[in-house]
Parts: structure tokens; sequence; C-alpha cells
């Protein structure tokens, strides 16, 4: 395994009730780098970005991040740094200034709501859309 490798699947596999789903995946991701999983539905995108992290488990292979393998890393503090964003939208409190607001909750970190108006400008979204 190269060091400089932020995220790292070595001959993944996935299997559930019997059915494989991904068979001998192995790539790596740079910090930095940007990266598409294209493939059509049902062709285990969403399931490699599970196991990286680490709501799923491989049944075979392993994943590393900055060279450690994940069953050997705190799962809490690992989910500081790499977390999944599900495909349908959930609301965690009544509003969207709420749910922009959640993560700097958990951070204990100050929300700034000028921020999130300019980005909602900056997408032609008015303030009544928080």
């Amino acid at each position: 395994m190269h060091s400089s490798n932020l995220i790292q699947l070595e001959t993944i596999g996935f299997s559930h009730e019997g059915k494989s789903i991904l068979e001998d995946i192995t790539f790596s991701i740079s910090e930095g780098e940007r990266v598409q999983l294209v493939g059509p539905s049902g062709s285990g995108k969403s399931t490699i970005l599970k196991l990286i992290a680490g709501i799923q488990s491989p049944t075979q292979g392993q994943i590393f991040y900055q060279g450690r393998n994940l069953d050997d890393l705190d799962m809490p503090v690992y989910r500081r740094s790499v977390y999944y964003c599900y495909q349908q939208p959930v609301l965690f409190g009544t509003t969207v200034e709420d749910n922009l607001a959640f993560p700097y909750q958990i951070w204990q970190q100050d929300f700034d709501s000028e921020q999130a108006l300019l980005a909602l400008s900056s997408v032609d979204l008015s303030e009544d859309f928080l």
C-alpha cells in the first residue's frame, strides 16, 4: 500500500444473503483527489461508499484509511473524518436551516447563518428556503 493514499480498498468483496454484490474491488484515493463511481443501478456504487464509511463491513478484503485498517480504528472517531450522505434526503429538524446547523451542533461549533444565506443566493434560492 502506498503511504500517500487516504483511502485504499484491497480485493474487496461483499455478499448479502448469499448474493455477491462486489468482487475483487481494488483502488485507492489520495488526499484532495476527486473520484466518481459510475455504473448502472444495482452495480454496487452505494455499497462501496457504505463500506468506506464503515456502515457495512466487507465480506472479503481490507479497507485502509491513512494506512490503518478500518477494523483497527475507533469508528466514532473515524466517522468524524469520513462519513456517508444517504441518497434519500432525511430532515433531522423541521427546517432546512435546522439541518444545515446540525453538523455544527455535533462538532460544537457556531453555525454561520449568513454563510448559509450566501450559499443559497449563489444557487438562486431565496432566504425563505431556510
